[in-house]
Order: structure tokens, then sequence, then C-alpha cells
């Protein structure tokens, strides 16, 4: 006599899910996953980056990560396992400088204004050249030509620190001259007398390239 009967082969599946922690900014190593196996045959072991991190357990909370892609395996009980890259990532904060240009040649009128978004502890700033009155200020004003480069650091509650560095130009327009050409009347008590002006450098009025304000006083004081 024969016999026959079909018996069903499952196959369990270990699976891994996560959640992680972004480090604040490049060099932090603040970052943390959150690990949990489930399906096949527990208990599971972790190995992170080929080292047995922790074994019996169906849960894993790493923290003090730097930013970067990291290997995890999940081994279950019957020596089946499971890989999966986790990346760490960034966020950080981001310094924006908006410059205010000097009005005249020689002036010393310009400012920069520092804007700061998603920093997440106390700020300081360094600013290079440090200008001689609010040097370590997000807002400078009285600022003379060139290039001002600051450093910002944000100093979080549990020591964690972000550098970020950012620079900024303060432009001053070039020196105004006026060449003035007269041009007699034509007869000795016309009228019709002229000046004629060139103007060189400067800001034209109302920032409209060739247009300019001229007053001319006479001996009265009239305009």
């Amino acid at each position: 006599c024969k016999i026959e009967q079909t018996f069903p082969i499952t196959f369990r599946q270990s699976t891994l899910q996560h959640t992680q922690k972004p480090a604040s900014c490049d060099s932090a190593t603040n970052g943390s996953v959150e690990m949990k196996a489930s399906g096949s045959f527990p208990p599971f072991k972790f190995f992170w980056d080929n080292q047995v991190i922790q074994s019996n357990s169906a849960q894993l909370v790493l923290e003090g990560l730097a930013p970067g892609t990291y290997t995890v395996k999940v081994e279950d009980l019957k020596g089946c396992s499971v890989v999966k890259n986790i990346t760490i990532e960034t966020n950080p904060a981001s310094v924006d400088l908006d410059p205010k240009d000097v009005t005249c040649f020689g002036f010393n009128n310009g400012e920069i204004i520092t804007t700061v978004s998603n920093s997440k502890g106390e700020l300081s700033y360094e600013w290079n050249p440090n200008p001689a009155v609010g040097g370590n200020q997000p807002h400078l004003k009285n600022l003379g030509p060139g290039t001002y480069h600051v450093t910002v650091t944000d100093v979080e509650t549990d020591g964690t620190t972000c550098i970020y560095q950012a620079s900024a130009t303060i432009e001053e327009p070039t020196v105004f001259t006026l060449e003035t050409y007269p041009l007699s009347p034509l007869c000795a008590e016309g009228a019709n007398g002229k000046i004629l002006l060139k103007t060189n450098g400067g800001v034209p009025n109302g920032g409209v390239p060739g247009s300019y304000e001229v007053f001319l006083d006479d001996k009265f004081k009239g305009t």
C-alpha cells in the first residue's frame, strides 16, 4: 500500500524596522537609531558594522552616532539573517548674511545683518576683521568697504557644538567727481550762456543711470 500526503513548508522571513534621529551637523555625534526585529524565530542577535551589539532581544536603540551609513544585520535563532543599511542624516543650521553697501566713497555706514535658521542652542558670533563696535553681535553697523567673515557657534544643552562660517562683502561706489564747462553768452548782455556738467562715479539719483540733481547758488544764496 502507498499513502501520499502533502505538507506545506512555510518560510518565515525576518523583518527589521527602524527610525532614526539625525545628527545636528557634520561634526556632531548625537544621532540615534531605534531598531525592531520581527517575524521568523526569536530571539534575535544584532550586528552593527559587523560587531555584535545585542543578543536575545527584538529591539535595539543606539545613541551617540555620527553622520554616515551603517550596516546592521539581524540574525534569528535558526541563523537566518536580514541585512539593512541605515543612514544617519544631518539637520544643520543655516547662516545667511545680508550686506548693506556704504552710500558714498570713503564712508563707513555699511551694515551686515546675520540670520541663523534651525539653530539648536545658544549662539555666539566671531567676526574677522572684528569691528571696534559690536564685533560679536549678529547685526554690525558703521562698516567700511571690504569682506567680512563670521564664525557662528551653536552650543546645545547637551554640550553638542556645531560651527558654521559665512562671508559677505560691503561695496562702495567710486569717487564722485563733477567737471564744469562754462560757455559764455553770445553777446555782452546776452542771457544765453550755458554750463555743461560732466559727472563721474558716485551713485545716480534714485539709482537711475545718468540721473543727478544739480544745485547752483548765486551770491544771494538763491538756488
